[in-house]
């Protein structure tokens, strides 16, 4: 069976770090991966016609990256999911082929797993899900860098993000990796993803470890928060923020069900406040539009 390293996760939170590790240790790069920015200087070993399909998906949905908290996969009817599911199928295949292991790569995956995970089973793709986790406060600083997105827009997004892409993997083999641990014990991180969810390496990671120390710059990082002091967002969101980072923390050592427990009492409480949430216009959300959607 083919193999996919899935990378999910909230924007800015390592994702790019991982997905990029996975390529050093042998899964296939997309055909169509995105050219490497000023906010992402080592590369994002993403796949621009996905990251398009899955925002123009979004925008059917009356959504966007940055205005998805009204949004519910769940929603997507039947005929519509079929309809995507085809054009899914269409451009996995378009940007790897048959390749054996391949990495696939987009914070939007989170939101939007209910439809893809299917299109996976169809194609015969055994799917390793790894769930990047990093810091809130760190994670909006570097969005208010690279977007000038206010914390507003951000901290909910961070909490809608990491719940969604946490409860649409909690049944099946997945890791929770959080960007300190990666940068910290790289081998570890790589060793526990395999042992976690079944997923074989194409290359050693003994083989390529000098190249992965390279490629792993801690001058890259710009944001450092106090792992004690989660603030991030107003009442009752920063709340919920610190007890989810928290909980998924827990969950990446290896802790007991109690936190999924705690995860769905946030989330059942989050969804009533995502309800009444009005839309977030691009400009609202500081402007700046990622990727162009499949028009």
């Amino acid at each position: 069976m083919r193999q996919a390293v899935l990378v999910l996760g909230m924007h800015r939170s390592g994702t790019s770090a991982i997905a990029g590790i996975s390529c050093l240790l042998g899964a296939a790069a997309p055909t169509g991966v995105m050219e490497a920015a000023f906010d992402n200087p080592t590369g994002f070993w993403e796949s621009l016609p996905i990251a398009s399909l899955n925002e123009s998906i979004l925008q059917m949905l009356d959504a966007h990256w940055f205005d998805s908290l009204r949004f519910d996969g769940a929603d997507i009817d039947v005929a519509t999911r079929q309809t995507l599911g085809a054009n899914c199928v269409t451009v996995l295949r378009d940007e790897f082929g048959d390749t054996p292991c391949f990495v696939v790569k987009d914070p939007r995956f989170s939101l939007l797993l209910q439809l893809w995970l299917p299109v996976f089973e169809v194609m015969n793709v055994m799917v390793a899900p790894v769930l990047a986790l990093r810091h809130p406060a760190e994670v909006t600083a570097s969005l208010k860098r690279r977007d000038n997105m206010p914390i507003e827009v951000a901290a909910p997004m961070w909490l809608h993000y990491s719940l969604e892409a946490e409860r649409l993997t909690r049944d099946r083999p997945r890791t929770l990796l959080s960007y300190d641990r990666l940068l910290r014990d790289w081998r570890g991180a790589v060793a526990r993803i395999a042992t976690e969810t079944g997923l074989a390496w194409p290359v050693a990671p003994e083989t390529v470890g000098a190249v992965v120390d390279d490629f792993l710059r801690p001058q890259m990082r710009h944001h450092h928060a106090s792992p004690a002091r989660v603030a991030a967002g107003k009442p009752p969101l920063n709340g919920w923020i610190a007890e989810t980072y928290d909980a998924l923390r827990a969950i990446e050592t290896g802790a007991d069900t109690r936190q999924f427990e705690r995860l769905d009492r946030i989330r059942a409480a989050f969804a009533e406040w995502r309800a009444d949430t009005p839309h977030i216009t691009m400009e609202m959300a500081g402007g700046r539009q990622p990727v162009p959607p499949i028009r």
